[in-house]
């Protein structure tokens, strides 16, 4: 089952600006919500140290907060394959917006969606784990094992079942 995603469904996640992005004559530049209010309160926080420090006697207005932070995040075209890969990445944006994002940027991309359960998630890092070598191999430059070196573990039918030697 195949969910595409209209442009409509990204724009209320985009400022959109006043002028077409760079050489493009279809599409608007755009400039994320989720970026922005993270932007207004690292701004807030600035202007509150200023005060502390005496280089400022108030923190700045809302309307204020938002032109600047306005100038200050970087646009985005509006195209929708543009929006949808920001919205997937961006780490302000709600998570169940991101996991939208994410489904419908692999889908318009004709990628297959991957969804994993937390064990998959969990055994896919553990393997990607930097696996450390026994001490007991000869090593290579590096702290590399001898990929050359293995082991000579018997195999589980051979050992004698019954209770442990004493």
């Amino acid at each position: 089952m195949s969910t595409r995603i209209d442009t409509d469904w990204c724009w209320p996640h985009f400022e959109k600006g006043p002028d077409k992005y760079k050489n493009d004559k279809s599409h608007y530049e755009s400039r994320c919500k989720a970026c922005m209010a993270h932007r207004v309160e690292e701004l807030k926080g600035l202007d509150k140290q200023d005060i502390e420090e005496g280089n400022r006697k108030y923190v700045r207005d809302e309307e204020a907060l938002n032109q600047q932070a306005f100038q200050d995040i970087v646009t985005i075209s509006g195209k929708k394959e543009t929006m949808l890969s920001h919205l997937s990445r961006c780490q302000f944006v709600h998570p169940s917006v991101q996991a939208i994002a994410t489904g419908a940027s692999k889908k318009e991309n004709g990628n297959r969606v991957v969804r994993m359960s937390q064990n998959q998630h969990l055994a896919r890092q553990a393997v990607q784990a930097v696996v450390q070598p026994l001490p007991s191999l000869p090593q290579l430059p590096g702290g590399l094992a001898d990929p050359r070196m293995t082991l000579n573990i018997p195999h589980a039918a051979h050992v004698p079942a019954g209770p442990a030697p004493s």
